[in-house]
């Protein structure tokens, strides 16, 4: 089958097994594979019978309707197979539904907002029995064949990734395949250009195989000519486990010492943070520590000094030192009207920041100093200091295989969801009292010095916002990253951004993490990759 990457996705979706396994607890997958075969799966799909069919409520992505509709309109097409009944029945369920869908469009409903995950889950459900197989292969930058793949075994399905992002330079991917979030988590996002194929079972197992360890002809050989129960084994005896890698974690609104910061969320948070970060060092990832602001609700000395303990022993486990910025909070009493206090001094925090551990420049600015209110702001002079540095950096040629990423804790674009936010009680929009005053200037000095990425906080809720600015006769795209509230302020979720690219990769991800603020566990919300700047036209 042959996809684009948000299409893979979703089939990486509906191939995960959230019904009963056909094996026992005494026999490991994929021993009685065949039973299970020949007497459920092929009698469901051939008789389409909806009470033999039927399987409990299942987890899915969520998604636009344009997307599930390209997805199913594509699909009967993108099938690889010598087996005609087999693409007939495929139509069959595909018209389900569509059928379902349909019925859940609604006159002046916008195609490209998300449906739930309760709503995806009915969209796709017909198709879940088709995509039950044991074994899964999905190769990126392989110039595979469709040919190649047509005469491979009945219990292996082949998902041919075309992919070409040339042309769409962000991909912002809901409620991302966990397989498709490590491969291209593992290759800056751009898994085409790195030959490698992603592998995994029924059992949810999954593995990466660069190239250079087995091709994609060794596969299929692999699957022609290893029996059912020993392929496993040797699939995974190929696979590359390396993390390596650059990893941007990006934390902000801490809020430390307000009254809905508990201790026990920040040891929960911690302690997820700590397995994460330990893990990552153990495939040889380096993992830089960024917080964009409100690392206080008010700059007190004691809460000076439980933020202080915090970053030391983030530090100790991420083994680089953290970069901070200060937000409003850090600036006055509340966030608010009170004057500054002193206590933020003592970040000891600077407006550029090399970073050989990482190949990054940060540019920091400082948007509370001088603004009104909870409003953000960056004066001239912080422009020019900054552009200063820069040029000297420029000249000295140190750095030219650096990325360069802006810092700042208040939002430079303002979204249509954020002009309806209205404060408490007074039912008057809140929005005016906190964006950035010159957000636009700082969008064009980032795309006049060819920084693709803007890391902010504030609005204690994830965020992905891109705009192109013209430039020398050139667009050029600047996408503002934003983070939620790490500690859950608010009764927010506890939320965090995980950045990554590969050295020499073309492209990065952010991974927007998120616990409900229950212990339930931190789940991928949302997954984005975009273009560095030296491949953007």
């Amino acid at each position: 089958m042959e996809f684009n990457i948000e299409h893979a996705s979703l089939v990486g979706w509906l191939t995960r097994r959230d019904f009963p396994a056909p094996f026992s607890a005494h026999a490991r997958f994929p021993a009685p594979w065949e039973m299970y075969w020949n007497k459920h799966r092929y009698r469901r799909l051939r008789h389409l019978d909806p009470e033999v069919g039927q399987l409990p409520p299942w987890r899915a992505p969520r998604a636009t309707q344009s997307i599930l509709n390209s997805f199913l309109h594509a699909l009967p097409k993108a099938v690889i197979t010598h087996d005609k009944a087999n693409i007939e029945t495929l139509r069959s369920l595909v018209a389900r539904s569509k059928e379902v869908l349909r019925g859940l469009s609604h006159d002046g409903e916008s195609e490209v907002e998300p449906l739930s995950s309760t709503d995806v889950a009915r969209v796709l459900a017909p198709l879940r029995l088709w995509f039950d197989m044991p074994f899964y292969f999905m190769p990126f930058g392989t110039n595979t064949s469709r040919d190649s793949v047509r005469q491979s075994p009945g219990f292996t399905l082949w998902l041919l990734c075309s992919d070409d992002r040339r042309w769409q330079p962000n991909r912002d991917l809901l409620d991302p395949f966990p397989g498709i979030q490590t491969i291209l988590s593992r290759t800056g996002g751009d898994a085409n250009s790195r030959g490698v194929t992603l592998c995994w079972n029924w059992a949810g197992e999954t593995v990466v195989i660069p190239q250079s360890q087995a091709s994609v002809d060794e596969l299929l050989h692999l699957t022609t000519s290893v029996p059912a129960e020993y392929l496993w084994r040797e699939i995974s005896s190929r696979s590359d486990d390396a993390q390596t890698g650059f990893n941007l974690l990006h934390m902000s609104d801490l809020h430390i010492g307000a009254r809905a910061v508990s201790a026990r969320q920040m040891s929960y948070v911690e302690q997820h943070l700590r397995s994460r970060i330990e893990e990552t060092h153990r495939g040889g990832g380096i993992i830089q520590p960024i917080i964009t602001g409100d690392l206080m609700d008010t700059p007190t000395k004691e809460n000076l000094v439980e933020f202080e303990a915090f970053r030391n022993r983030l530090e100790d486990t991420a083994k680089t030192k953290t970069i901070c910025i200060p937000g409003n909070h850090d600036m006055r009493k509340k966030g608010f009207l009170w004057k500054n206090w002193q206590y933020v001094s003592s970040l000891e925090w600077q407006n550029v920041i090399s970073s050989d551990v990482c190949k990054t420049i940060f540019v920091c600015f400082d948007t509370s100093k001088e603004a009104k209110l909870a409003q953000g702001k960056i004066t001239k002079d912080q422009f020019i200091d900054v552009a200063t540095k820069l040029d000297v950096m420029k000249r000295q040629g140190k750095y030219d295989d650096h990325i360069c990423i802006t810092l700042v804790h208040h939002h430079p674009f303002s979204t249509q969801e954020d002009e309806v936010d209205t404060l408490p009680f007074l039912r008057i929009k809140e929005e005016p009292f906190l964006r950035m005053e010159n957000g636009d200037d700082l969008v064009k000095w980032c795309a006049s010095r060819n920084v693709p990425l803007i890391l902010h906080g504030h609005k204690h809720r994830p965020r992905f916002v891109g705009r192109e600015v013209e430039f020398d006769g050139r667009a050029r795209l600047v996408r503002a990253i934003g983070c939620g509230s790490s500690f859950g302020i608010e009764g927010k979720p506890l939320s965090y951004n995980w950045i990554t690219w590969q050295p020499g990769a073309r492209s990065w991800t952010v991974s927007y993490m998120a616990d409900p603020g229950d212990g339930s566990g931190f789940t991928e919300k949302r997954l984005v990759v975009g273009a560095r700047p030296d491949d953007e036209s």
